[in-house]
């Protein structure tokens, strides 16, 4: 709920630039272990449909503000704004690319391991925008291979192996950097897993899940018992929850964000004792 927000998304091997010709416009040596952004030649038929296209998105951009409000024309003027902003700022904090050093590089505090894909790599690229202060007060990113119909017990162990260096290399970086108390970090997903095994060595999509909130400023400890695993203490082949997700976000909202929950639920959820009452 609220008003329409830009959202910019990150991939790793893109380059932060505008394309407007359809084009790779940008080459990244294939024999660099480090990929550098640097503009090549364009075509001379390139080069001829870029200006008039750039042309347009400037007087898109530049359109009054009188443009009815949810209009095609409101709506490009702003994505175009905030893109143009972004970019600009993004160069600036990364120098004009993802940095992929090999090994390990040195903080002022100690060694901090840097990983070279997955989620691990994109926490660090978060590392980077917070001490940056890039502005954003929320990040998210993403993490596959939880659909674990089948042989899960293998892969479900890869996943929260990297998950788990992941998180606490971000964490690493941050005391490096000064910052890790302004970061409270919150997992979830959309869905959980049945208790029984399926015919596949994995399981099957459940009702009921586990989250982690992590960072200086959280009050430790298990919050709620351990579902049972009974079969008669099921709720159809799935555990029986205990704790609506909805607190977990009242909680973080108001006691680290400071943001009235029941604007953004829709309505007011009892809090959970997750923030320490100094941060």
């Amino acid at each position: 709920r609220g008003a329409a927000t830009a959202v910019p998304t990150l991939h790793p091997d893109k380059d932060f630039g505008l394309n407007f010709s359809g084009t790779n416009e940008y080459a990244v040596p294939e024999d660099e272990a480090t990929p550098v952004v640097s503009e090549v030649p364009l075509p001379t038929e390139v080069k001829a449909n870029r200006s008039p296209r750039e042309k347009l998105i400037a007087e898109l951009t530049e359109m009054s503000t009188t443009a009815p409000a949810g209009s095609a024309a409101d709506f490009t003027r702003r994505m175009s704004l905030d893109t143009y902003a972004t970019i600009d700022r993004l160069r600036n904090i990364l120098h004009g690319g993802f940095q992929r050093p090999e090994g390990e590089f040195q903080f002022k505090n100690g060694q901090v391991n840097y990983i070279q894909e997955g989620v691990g790599y994109e926490l660090q690229l978060v590392a980077q925008m917070i001490q940056a202060d890039f502005g954003s007060r929320i990040y998210y990113v993403s993490q596959d291979g939880y659909d674990t119909h089948g042989d899960q017990a293998g892969d479900h162990r890869n996943l929260l192996q990297a998950l788990s260096q992941g998180i606490g290399n971000f964490f690493s970086m941050l005391e490096s950097y000064g910052m890790a108390d302004r970061v409270v970090l919150l997992t979830y997903s959309e869905f959980g897993r049945r208790v029984d095994e399926n015919g596949s060595r994995g399981t099957d999509h459940g009702s009921g899940s586990c989250l982690f909130v992590a960072g200086q400023g959280v009050q430790s400890g298990v919050v709620g018992k351990h579902p049972s695993l009974a079969p008669d203490d099921l709720d159809d082949g799935d555990l029986k929850y205990h704790t609506d997700f909805r607190r977990v976000y009242a909680s973080l909202l108001e006691d680290w964000l400071g943001v009235d929950s029941q604007v953004v639920l829709g309505e007011k959820f009892e809090k959970l004792p997750l923030i320490q009452k100094s941060a």
